[in-house]
């Protein structure tokens, strides 16, 4: 039952989409992480170029197409350092349009670990937008090999706690509406190709809270600093593979973060979109049923999935 700033969010979005206001689908994410295929995938046909690029990604400047009521935004990824100057003005640009928002970030794991240059993307962008709070983004892991997807089918509470803790160690708003998409063996290689079923990726962008955002509001993201940010990151991963204290005391922070964040969607009668929205179901209501459930140091040290 909803109750209190629950109610006013609804009627927030009944409001908005009385007034006809199209809400703005951005994806960020690195060159090859699917952002192109996954909007495509959204939009039921293919607005933008998707498929095999050798040396990097497809998209090399911010692009926007409207199909109905939402705006979808393809934007470069940071990690090419030949764009990256192009890439943070594209990105920038588009977070200072203004308006209604559905934000995520695309992210790719490299044998079962989170990259580090995905990373140092997130922090960057989070840090441009201090009007984001934590839980007013996504995160979504796409290609997930068989591997990824298996830990998630038999331990999924153990192998999110654990991706959860290495991603949070380098944000200081953390989210907790993140899916896992696996990787679908038709589209390697094809190009614009659309997915086969986008339901569960449809589903947890309809879960996904929007967050309005005032024009000109968003700082200029320092691609300057992106390498010495993905450096510093690698370091921090192998101190974890290395140090028991380490991994515990990201693990500690994770939980505070958690904590903060069930408290106020206890209050707000919301609950997480993607795979924790269906792990928990509607215990999000009781704050303490999830904490008991999810926060927690996770076991072994290890930063893959």
């Amino acid at each position: 039952m909803l109750r209190g700033r629950g109610v006013l969010l609804v009627l927030s979005v009944l409001t908005q989409l009385a007034s006809g206001e199209k809400t703005n689908f951005l994806f960020l994410g690195n060159p090859g992480a699917g952002k192109s295929t996954l909007l495509n995938a959204l939009a039921g046909k293919p607005i933008f170029e998707a498929g095999v690029s050798v040396g990097g990604g497809l998209t090399t400047l911010g692009q926007t197409e409207t199909v109905g009521d939402i705006i979808f935004y393809d934007t470069p990824g940071l990690a090419d350092a030949e764009l990256r100057e192009n890439a943070s003005k594209a990105i920038t640009e588009a977070l200072n349009a203004g308006g209604r928002y559905k934000i995520v970030f695309i992210i790719l794991t490299t044998q079962g670990r989170i990259r580090t240059d995905d990373q140092a993307t997130m922090k960057l962008v989070l840090d441009s937008v201090p009007d984001i709070e934590a839980n007013q983004y996504g995160v979504i892991i796409n290609q997930c090999n068989k591997g990824v997807m298996q830990k998630i089918k038999v331990s999924a509470m153990d192998t999110i706690k654990k991706f959860q803790t290495i991603l949070f160690s380098q944000l200081d708003r953390a989210t907790m509406h993140m899916e896992f998409l696996e990787l679908v063996p038709e589209l390697d290689g094809a190009d614009n190709a659309l997915l086969p079923d986008p339901s569960k990726l449809k589903k947890f962008m309809e879960g996904l809270p929007g967050i309005d955002l005032k024009p000109g509001h968003a700082k200029a993201i320092q691609h300057d600093i992106f390498d010495a940010q993905n450096k510093q990151i690698e370091a921090l991963m192998k101190q974890v593979e290395a140090e028991k204290e380490t991994y515990k005391k990201m693990s500690d922070e994770k939980d505070k973060k958690l904590e903060a964040m069930v408290q106020k969607m206890s209050q707000t009668g919301g609950k997480p979109s993607g795979i924790l929205g269906q792990i928990l179901g509607e215990v999000i209501d009781v704050g303490a049923s999830i904490l008991k459930e999810f926060v927690g140091a996770a076991t072994g040290l290890k930063t893959e999935l």
